[in-house]
């Protein structure tokens, strides 16, 4: 029997998942997840290019000083790498990974472009 489906970040249903309330059958991210490492991606179950991730980061002014954020990004990076922040995070369902300043602006400027194009592709229309 097939029930209701739900689609949600990993942080989110959790504690969900730890209950035996959910059953995860797929994760949506180009990877398995180490929060759930027997669990297939949907494109290893044949789902092409099914991709999403949720991510967080943080962002600042655009008038900060290089300076600032150098050391944010820094500090940010050298928190991420902590073992009580590791088990932290793997312990609601994330993966934190951190990266240079050149990283995190690629991927903001790839999600930027990807889902106008989704949307649209999808036939997804706002209200204006």
């Amino acid at each position: 029997m097939v029930g209701p489906a739900l689609e949600d970040s990993l942080p989110a249903v959790q504690v969900f998942l730890k209950a035996g309330r959910l059953d995860a059958i797929g994760v949506s991210t180009k990877q398995r997840t180490k929060s759930l490492p027997p669990v297939p991606t949907f494109e290893e179950q044949g789902v092409a290019g099914y991709e999403f991730n949720t991510w967080f980061g943080f962002l600042a002014p655009k008038a900060t000083s290089a300076g600032i954020v150098d050391r944010l990004s820094d500090t940010t990076n050298l928190i991420l790498l902590r073992s009580e922040i590791q088990d932290s995070f793997s312990g609601q369902g994330a993966d934190p990974v951190g990266g240079s300043l050149g990283e995190f602006d690629r991927l903001l400027k790839a999600e930027f472009a990807r889902w106008p194009t989704a949307l649209r592709n999808a036939g997804i229309k706002g209200d204006q």
